[in-house]
């Protein structure tokens, strides 16, 4: 695959001779016609020369050398594999893994049904479908994401979303109504105990934890049909 050495020093409006400089920089010494030889393919840089172009840049070697994913085709990629992740059944840790997350967020976020009333083909196709993955999933469409995800591989790009929607659900959990009810309920069951030390007054306490967790239980269940 050819090199985006050339690509990238346009976008930076650098010239062949202003690239040479910034090199020399770095300690690495490359004239004019050497990087000119580097953007055509005649000739392979070094380790070294990789490096240097990737400080100078600001992205990973790997993209540099042609590799990976390009920033304008990381929105389309992410929502692809959101899609494809929840509605297709494929077994692997990360796929699974992400699998979950999405579900778990999905029921978090109270639209769990309205993605079962969707398959993957619309959701990819149709404005709506695009959109309603979007707008759950919003925190995923970002341009720093997309920074991060460049020159990166598929793999690393489902471990970072799968990593991105962990850290969301665990936000949401802690502000969740149900911790703050159950942590109430846990502590006023302690309490009961630790004061009155007394099997019998205590079981009012565990009745109560117990109906509420069987509540919960139950709305979940109902969200997941």
């Amino acid at each position: 695959m050819k090199n985006r050495i050339k690509e990238l020093r346009k976008k930076n409006s650098y010239t062949q001779e202003d690239l040479s400089k910034l090199l020399k920089n770095e300690g690495i010494s490359a004239n004019r016609t050497t990087i000119y030889r580097y953007e055509s393919g005649a000739r392979v840089p070094s380790e070294k020369t990789w490096k240097g172009l990737a400080k100078i840049f600001d992205v990973p070697i790997n993209y540099i050398k042609g590799n990976g994913l390009q920033y304008d085709e990381i929105p389309s990629k992410i929502l692809s594999e959101l899609i494809n992740t929840y509605y297709d059944d494929f077994e692997d840790i990360v796929f699974t893994t992400l699998k979950n997350n999405i579900k778990y967020w999905l029921i978090t976020k109270e639209v769990k049904k309205i993605a079962d009333s969707l398959d993957s083909k619309s959701s990819l196709t149709t404005d709506y479908g695009k959109l309603f993955w979007k707008n759950v999933f919003s925190f995923l469409f970002k341009p720093n994401i997309f920074k991060i995800a460049e020159g990166q591989n598929t793999i690393y790009l489902q471990c970072k979303m799968n990593s991105l929607i962990e850290q969301k659900l665990k936000k949401e959990i802690s502000n969740n109504k149900f911790v703050h009810n159950f942590r109430e309920k846990d502590a006023k069951l302690m309490q009961q105990f630790y004061n009155c030390n007394n099997k019998y007054t205590f079981i009012p306490a565990i009745d109560d934890l117990i109906n509420y967790l069987q509540y919960y239980k139950t709305q979940i269940q109902r969200e997941q049909k």
